[in-house]
């Protein structure tokens, strides 16, 4: 009689991704919430992909037309930022002085730790996982 063996690994399908995750905006000095909620696409979506190769092509572009040199970082900082716009899905929750903030633009210009967090909330895979939550 044949032994059946076990076969034991770990299951990839337990870290299947979703399209989008939900990050919770929080406080810059304490980290509370704020009850405000920023909906993006990840590193590994195709928006994010296709926004990178975009930026790398303008890089490339930029120093041959220079003589092969770098683009200046406010340039590239830039691009990095129309990154993170092009991955924002949606913003809730945020206001100022009463009246609704819906201008991803400028909500990063004007509060760069929101910028920040939202970065580091695309950038964490983790929060892609089915089944998780978003920081």
């Amino acid at each position: 009689m044949k032994e059946v063996k076990e076969v034991k690994g770990f299951d990839l399908s337990t870290l299947d991704q979703d399209d989008t995750a939900t990050i919770q905006i929080v406080h810059p000095s304490t980290g509370d919430e704020i009850g405000a909620t920023v909906t993006v696409y990840g590193q590994d979506s195709e928006i994010f992909r296709s926004e990178s190769r975009k930026a790398e092509a303008r890089y490339t572009e930029y120093s041959r037309r220079n003589r092969g040199k770098f683009m200046p970082p406010e340039q590239r900082e830039e691009l990095d930022r129309q990154k993170v716009i092009a991955c924002t899905k949606s913003i809730d929750g945020l206001m100022y002085k009463g009246v609704p903030l819906t201008d991803i633009d400028d909500i990063f210009t004007r509060f760069p730790w929101i910028y920040e967090q939202v970065t580091q909330g695309i950038m964490d895979r983790g929060n892609f996982i089915k089944g998780s939550s978003g920081k």
